[in-house]
């Protein structure tokens, strides 16, 4: 079985797309969470492709499309808190606790959307699936699917309100 995910990260990656190998292991301290920076674990590989890039008043955040090879737990949200660009909402891996529209553009945003600013889910989804039926000769049958509605109204906002337009 093969997983394709979305998420939204904060900032822009440096390079527009990518794999990350690194091993990954529970963290010593909190044990809750997974760690890259230890040298036991086991190895994981995520392949990423930055599909947008998005500047808003808020911040920068950047929409990437993931593959990963491998299924540990966790996995994206670590290895793209490793380079430094959490997953929105993703607060147990550096991301704030929630994303909220600046006062100034909270009203703009009313009017254009007529709903609420902010997004206080953990922004990943897994957008297809794909798996082979036996025999091993036949192909690979895709499932697709869209992106919660939620996150559609958040990433419309974010492209929608810029600090020029204020």
């Amino acid at each position: 079985m093969k997983k394709q995910y979305i998420a939204l990260v904060h900032g822009w990656l440096k390079e527009p797309r990518g794999t990350i190998r690194n091993i990954i292991s529970r963290d010593a301290i909190r044990r809750t969470r997974m760690t890259t920076r230890r040298s036991e674990g086991r190895e994981a590989i995520t392949d990423y492709r930055v599909t947008k890039k998005l500047d808003a008043p808020w911040g920068k955040f950047s929409l990437v499309t993931l593959n990963i090879h491998t299924g540990r737990t966790h996995q994206i949200r670590v290895h793209m808190s490793s380079l430094g660009h959490p997953v929105v909402g993703d607060h147990l891996y550096g991301a704030p606790r929630q994303i909220r529209i600046a006062p100034a553009t909270q009203a703009k945003a009313r009017r254009e959307a007529a709903g609420g600013a902010a997004l206080s889910l953990t922004a990943i989804f897994c957008m297809q699936l794909r798996w082979s039926s036996p025999p091993a000769d036949r192909r690979a049958t895709p499932l697709f699917t869209a992106l919660p509605e939620d996150l559609t109204q958040f990433l419309s906002q974010l492209e929608n309100i810029r600090p020029e337009s204020l």
